[in-house]
């Protein structure tokens, strides 16, 4: 029997595809959007972050990615194939069954695969069609394992006022 003895990581990152309703100018048009004028104390567990620190954040994000080409319609249909996996698979023989040939569990997998995909694509323009015209899509990631700060970034909800869909990466 093994013992481990050292340090137990159970981290986890998250990714966020948020609609912002035009490109933000500044730190504090940030704040405005994500949480109003005031700033308040953000929680995700004991200790908060302030707002403003939350924005200042976002906003350092935001720059960092403004040569980035806009975001496609995969990649934000990828943060809905969670949600549609088991609806869409659930009547679907199992691929990994191990009496079949290869070649077949090979080619149910790709028809799993693929029907996921075609699913969570209409359920993403779906979720798109839904945002107001002209907003601009921005993705973030947040990772709780690297202190405090960083997990209130993910597990927070700084995006609740703003369109946006969340995608668990752990």
């Amino acid at each position: 029997m093994k013992i481990r003895t050292g340090f137990v990581s159970n981290s986890s990152s998250s990714s966020f595809i948020v609609a912002f309703p035009r490109m933000p100018s500044s730190v504090g048009d940030v704040h405005n959007m994500l949480f109003g004028p005031d700033p308040i104390a953000i929680r995700a567990y004991d200790d908060p972050i302030s707002s403003l620190s939350a924005a200042s954040r976002v906003w350092d994000d935001i720059q960092a990615q403004m040569e980035q080409p806009p975001i496609a319609i995969h990649e934000l249909a990828h943060g809905f194939e969670d949600d549609v996996y088991w609806e869409v698979t659930k009547d679907l023989p199992r691929p990994w069954d191990p009496d079949i040939p290869q070649e077949e569990r090979m080619r149910r997998e790709a028809e799993r695969n693929a029907l996921v995909a075609a699913a969570a694509e209409e359920n993403a323009k779906a979720f798109m069609a839904e945002v107001p015209k002209g907003s601009t899509w921005l993705m973030f990631e947040y990772e709780d394992n690297s202190g405090h700060f960083e997990a209130v970034m993910e597990h927070g909800d700084i995006f609740a006022r703003l369109p946006h869909k969340k995608i668990n990466n752990h």
